[in-house]
């Protein structure tokens, strides 16, 4: 398994377990943001490597509006609290 694969799956782990404690906020942290809590869930970790710039890990999270404001910033203090700097956080339907 790649070095890549690894830190994608630990950066999928790291979300979902994000996503269970934004679960049990929704009702006083994410009331703004549209979420479909019985279907949220971190279907794909990216590694993105673009003709400029440097190269990061994009998480997408399906099952929540591409408006959501709250919910991304959440899961991205959790990814750095858990190690993982420059994560993108992608929501959407």
């Amino acid at each position: 398994m790649s070095d890549h694969r690894k830190t994608a799956l630990a950066i999928q782990a790291l979300v979902e377990a994000a996503l269970k404690s934004a679960h049990r906020l929704r009702k006083r942290r994410f009331r703004e943001d549209p979420v479909n809590w019985a279907d949220l869930g971190c279907t794909d970790v990216e590694f993105v490597q673009p003709l400029e710039g440097n190269a990061f890990f994009r998480a997408i999270i399906e099952e929540a509006s591409p408006d959501c404001r709250e919910l991304p910033e959440f899961i991205r203090e959790r990814l750095e609290q858990g190690g993982f700097e420059g994560v993108e956080v992608w929501t959407e339907w």
